[in-house]
């Protein structure tokens, strides 16, 4: 009798399945209640784009024994294995002063277990982020961008000449003017988009000198002539070159292109060039987990390698979609409304932010929409838009209330991978890492700010004006520039004319 009822229970579990509570992401929903054991309100787990079948990462309380409950877990889950049409995994974990958090494959039994779980804060569904390439801006600039590589001047960013459009124009008040049109392509016009005909502005004390720079991105080119010596060697596989990330870190301190030229860049490796749009992730896709992956090793890295001083900031060239735990993961280091502060940095998005190191710039993205009500939760973060040499947004660059401020980000000369050369390149990718670079030549000058102190002096400083941004609904007009105090007192008067 008892061999028989055991296999009735069994059946029973395996056919109906357990239906213990479930509290699923940072989203209160209250449900129906299913009957088992115990019968309280349930969360369901809402849909993200490009989610990854039963993939979710599981935030963990920092105060409570994480390691005790995936023992438990694990134990749950090989009670009913030989039932379950998924094979449960754990696939990594952290456990972190600042954050604990674990990835896996489950399925709805071990959900519920997970969510019923002391200690269990969050559980969100793990996604592949699509990384954003523009190729063509055609719409903007009113010619194709340089598909040719621009070879690499001998000139550095402190003989003030030499310089590309989008350097010169954040160290000026009012836009810059091309030159007239060659008669025949594919001569580029004199002082256009794609040359290196123009003038920058910045004041030589202000070159980034004892502040490092975190990019999560592709990984980069750590010899590149623009780049090297510039780059700090960390552990594989975080330093394995990448496009986006070799162009991105020589938008902030390349030689020829960089904003400034003496910090030092430290390369997160979080994504692979091109990402696939839906399904299951091949191996080196960015995912919502690498990104925190991302943070959490910029974080240790500031602790263990620096001590925990001196200034720093993250660059995220990312297009992220709301997540509660990686929103708790940039509170968490930034202090921004939890008082943890472990770095004391600045978060710039593309799209994001971290902190004593000092701020992070997040990319806004290029559907060209208002995406806000998507993005990340203003967590203390800097989100940036694009524009173009006419100081218009660029056609691809999303627009709303999130977006903190505008800059540069269209026909952008970058880092070429794997040559010595320059490339022109679109995006607010490449938008952002401009205000990472701004903040540490800020921070180079001594100057120490609180990452919302820091955030307000950005958007306070930006005194450009994006034109025509009266069609976009919610959205401000503040193009990012310098402060005239941080440019160069051989700054011409007719650059700073309005």
């Amino acid at each position: 009798m008892r061999v028989v009822l055991s296999i009735y229970l069994l059946a029973s579990l395996c056919l109906r399945g357990f239906s213990f509570p479930v509290k699923i992401g940072h989203l209160e929903r209250n449900t129906r209640r299913l009957t088992v054991h115990i019968a309280i309100p349930v969360s369901t787990i809402a849909p993200v784009p490009n989610q990854i079948p039963d993939n979710y990462i599981v935030q963990f309380d920092t105060t409570a024994d994480m390691a005790a409950h995936i023992k438990q877990l694990q134990s749950f889950i090989n009670g009913y294995k030989s039932c379950s049409k998924l094979n449960n995994t754990i696939t990594e974990q952290t456990n972190e002063d600042f954050i604990k958090y674990y990835v896996g494959t489950f399925d709805g039994r071990a959900l519920q277990f997970i969510s019923a779980s002391k200690g269990v804060v969050g559980v969100e569904r793990s996604a592949i982020i699509e990384l954003d390439l523009v190729t063509d801006d055609t719409n903007d600039t009113g010619e194709a961008d340089d598909s040719q590589a621009v070879t690499n001047s001998t000139l550095s960013r402190r003989s003030r000449n030499g310089a590309p459009w989008n350097l010169q124009r954040i160290t000026q008040n009012g836009p810059v003017t091309e030159g007239s049109r060659s008669l025949k392509p594919p001569f580029k016009k004199p002082n256009s988009a794609t040359t290196l005909d123009w003038t920058y502005n910045l004041k030589d004390s202000a070159d980034g000198q004892g502040v490092v720079v975190y990019v999560l991105d592709t990984g980069v080119q750590a010899n590149h002539p623009e780049l090297s010596p510039r780059v700090l060697s960390v552990a594989s596989p975080y330093i394995i070159p990448g496009v986006g990330g070799t162009q991105v870190a020589s938008v902030v301190v390349g030689e020829t292109a960089g904003v400034i030229d003496g910090a030092q860049i430290v390369p997160i490796k979080v994504q692979t060039v091109k990402t696939v749009k839906s399904g299951k992730p091949k191996p080196g896709d960015m995912t919502s987990a690498t990104v925190l992956d991302g943070i959490t090793a910029a974080t240790n890295h500031y602790i263990q390698q620096r001590g925990g001083r001196g200034p720093a900031v993250i660059n995220i060239s990312v297009d992220l979609e709301k997540n509660g735990i990686l929103e708790d993961a940039v509170e968490a280091t930034t202090g921004y409304s939890k008082g943890y502060s472990c770095c004391n940095w600045s978060v710039i998005l593309s799209f994001f932010r971290i902190t004593q190191l000092d701020e992070a710039s997040e990319a806004a993205g290029n559907k060209g929409k208002n995406m806000c009500n998507d993005m990340l939760k203003d967590v203390g973060q800097i989100t940036v838009g694009s524009t173009n040499i006419k100081d218009k947004k660029s056609s691809f660059s999303n627009f709303g209330e999130c977006v903190d401020v505008y800059g540069p980000g269209s026909s952008i000369l970058a880092a070429k991978l794997s040559s010595n050369k320059l490339e022109a390149v679109d995006g607010t990718s490449f938008a952002a890492p401009h205000v990472a670079g701004m903040i540490a030549a800020i921070l180079s000058t001594g100057v120490r700010m609180t990452p919302a102190q820091m955030k307000a002096k950005i958007i306070s400083d930006a005194r450009g004006t994006v034109v025509d941004m009266s069609k976009y609904p919610n959205s401000n007009n503040r193009l990012f520039m310098f402060d005239p105090s941080m440019r160069s007192a051989t700054q011409s008067s007719d650059s700073d004319s309005a």
